[in-house]
């Protein structure tokens, strides 16, 4: 189990981030909250305050004004990012007597930082027993209370920050006329190499001039649209293999999938999970070598080019590991 000082600093840090987003979509004017949210937050509170709210959304006709409500525990929540004290009497205003008998205790749950100070309509604190000192609930009363729960429980809201977090946070995102917004996807994806060779008469030289420069760029492209990682992965066999015959005519950098699970420190599933782009790429085959007259299976690289890259590297003592992570190909060139 995660420390306590490690969860509390990681839901601080996502609280603190949210608080920001929700700041700068009510300067624009945007206030709604979807179900989503009020589902997030519903999961929050009961686990925070030992509650079993449900979303009253699906009856809203009965339920004029609450979002989410705990009828054995009498309770009920108007969840909003709407700060105002015009927004509190709204919510107090439309409530009826039906709601009030079985939810007599009305909090309302401020996504975002409350006023220092609020006048609530006498006659509707008189209705409701209203207390805005005690009633009105904000990020930073949810903070609070949350630092003081025990470790259990925290580690269930951990579980569930790390779940649903990044889903909350798209949901206050502004989106821009392209489509962009922070937390897209889009902004994960590496940057793409792009330092290919223009001419690689240092590669052309070490194969054999019969290499044309359309095959390089070619095999320059397959490598950059791969994930980092991937390359990497050929960096290692390069390092750690052989360069034999496994199958082809010709020699190939090759090493057993077993040394590379042991090296890396991976299951076989995780491997093969790797291997599979770098199969799907044209970049690697399965071939075979004999240990002890039984064939077993070598994960070799593909092509006079990629073995080619490799022998010279290896030859010119350059950093496989650096060449491949950069894609600085620049280097073959004369």
């Amino acid at each position: 189990m995660l420390t306590r000082g490690h969860i509390i600093g990681k839901i601080v840090d996502d609280i603190a981030g949210l608080k920001y987003q929700v700041q700068t979509r009510n300067k624009v004017n945007i206030y709604e909250l979807n179900t989503y949210v009020e589902s997030f937050f519903r999961e929050t509170l009961n686990t925070v305050y030992g509650l079993s709210l449900v979303n009253l959304n699906a009856d809203r006709s009965n339920n004029p004004g609450l979002d989410l409500g705990d009828a054995a525990a009498q309770i009920a929540f108007q969840i909003t990012s709407t700060t105002t004290t015009a927004k509190v009497n709204e919510t107090l205003d439309v409530l009826s007597a039906a709601q009030l008998t079985t939810y007599p205790k009305i909090k309302v749950f401020m996504v975002g930082t409350k006023q220092g100070s609020y006048t609530i309509n006498p006659n509707l604190v008189t209705k409701t027993g209203f207390n805005e000192n005690q009633d009105i609930i904000d990020l930073d009363d949810l903070l609070k209370d949350i630092m003081v729960l025990p470790i259990e429980a925290l580690d269930v809201l951990f579980k569930q920050f790390q779940r649903e977090f990044r889903k909350l946070k798209m949901e206050f995102e502004t989106v821009d006329t392209e489509g962009n917004y922070e937390s897209s996807l889009y902004n994960r994806i590496e940057k793409q190499p792009n330092l290919p060779p223009k001419n690689a008469k240092k590669l052309k030289d070490f194969i054999g001039d019969e290499i044309k420069i359309k095959h390089i760029l070619k095999n320059y492209r397959l490598l950059a649209e791969l994930p980092r990682f991937s390359r990497e992965l050929i960096a290692i066999i390069g390092d750690f293999g052989k360069f034999e015959k496994y199958g082809y005519l010709r020699e190939d950098w090759g090493i057993l999938p077993q040394i590379l699970e042991r090296k890396l420190m991976m299951s076989r599933k995780e491997l093969e999970d790797e291997l599979l782009i770098l199969i799907d790429a044209g970049l690697i085959y399965f071939g075979e070598k004999d240990i002890e007259e039984k064939p077993h299976p070598v994960v070799a690289l593909k092509g006079e080019i990629l073995n080619g890259i490799v022998s010279w590297a290896n030859e010119e003592k350059h950093p496989l590991k650096t060449l491949l992570n950069t894609l600085n190909f620049t280097v073959l060139d004369k």
